[in-house]
């Protein structure tokens, strides 16, 4: 052979050498891309059921909402009922000449009339206390009673 088939010879194989390990590195890159692309799939899955229950929660969390409103609405509605029936109460409270005194448990006044304002002296001081010892007389009869009997 000449020195020119040589030479090409020579370049055919360095070629030929050179094309089997740039298909080598074609392969290994195109597995690498084959894996990547199924972790990807397998990530994109995962995020799509997470997203699903994301979604869920928040179907959930609406439907949770609108109840609350729902429940906010009635006790509106509750508070503004029994604002008026206390105001109705209040204003019949003031107009009767029953002298009237509401206690709790503890004995302290909840609520009177101005009847018995004019029976009972309560101070500012008394923070709204009835003393046990407290006598109430009924007026024309001479009996007496305690605010803990009344209560009792």
């Amino acid at each position: 052979m000449s020195q020119k088939e040589n030479t090409s010879q020579e370049q055919i194989q360095q070629l030929e050498h050179e094309l089997a390990i740039i298909r080598e590195k074609h392969d290994q890159n195109l597995n690498q891309l084959r894996i990547l692309n199924e972790k990807l799939q397998t990530s994109d899955q995962k995020l799509h059921s997470a997203n699903e229950g994301l979604e869920t929660a928040r179907e959930e969390l609406k439907s949770l909402y609108q109840e609350l409103i729902s429940a906010n609405n009635r006790l509106l509605e509750t508070t503004n009922e029994l604002e008026a029936t206390n105001n109705d109460l209040s204003n019949f409270l003031t107009s009767t000449a029953i002298p009237t005194l509401f206690l709790n448990e503890q004995l302290r006044v909840r609520r009177l009339t101005p009847a018995t304002k004019k029976l009972i002296k309560l101070l500012p001081a008394d923070n709204r206390k009835v003393n046990r010892q407290l006598l109430l007389r009924k007026p024309g009869s001479g009996a007496v009673g305690t605010g803990q009997n009344s209560v009792a």
